[in-house]
């Protein structure tokens, strides 16, 4: 999925960031964000591993909101973007959270929001969890 210069996506240009901080994970730089939803009133949280800006085919993962950076910490090969869901721990299935990310970034809304004030070029989401490829 690329991100357009001037796309009118929802959220694009101010969302209502609840965090937005540098931080260091692991050996890797790193930025982490949330917002609040306010259509939902739920929280989203990304954290963006390396130097994103201008990158393309960056990996989105879905990952344990909980553990978010402990999960980041794992990965060597960067730029990497980490959605943090607060379900997984109890569901321990990624996968109507990978449609929703999937939804919004055709569509638009407040994850395409996050993602794109990563500077990324394009993204690249696994649409079938590895784990069900097998």
């Amino acid at each position: 999925m690329a991100f357009g210069e001037h796309e009118l996506t929802p959220f694009r240009d101010r969302p209502a960031l609840t965090l937005d901080a540098r931080v260091t994970v692991g050996a890797q730089s790193a930025r982490i964000v949330a917002s609040h939803d306010p259509a939902t009133g739920a929280e989203q949280v990304v954290l963006m591993l390396g130097d994103t800006v201008g990158a393309q085919d960056v990996p989105v993962h879905v990952v344990d909101e909980e553990v978010l950076l402990i999960e980041g910490s794992r990965y060597i090969h960067t730029p990497q973007l980490l959605i943090g869901d607060s379900t997984l721990a109890v569901t321990g299935n990624p996968a109507a959270r990978q449609w929703e990310v999937g939804r919004q970034l055709r569509e638009g809304g407040p994850i395409r929001a996050l993602l794109a004030l990563s500077g990324a070029q394009s993204v690249e989401v696994d649409w079938l969890p590895a784990a069900a490829a097998a």
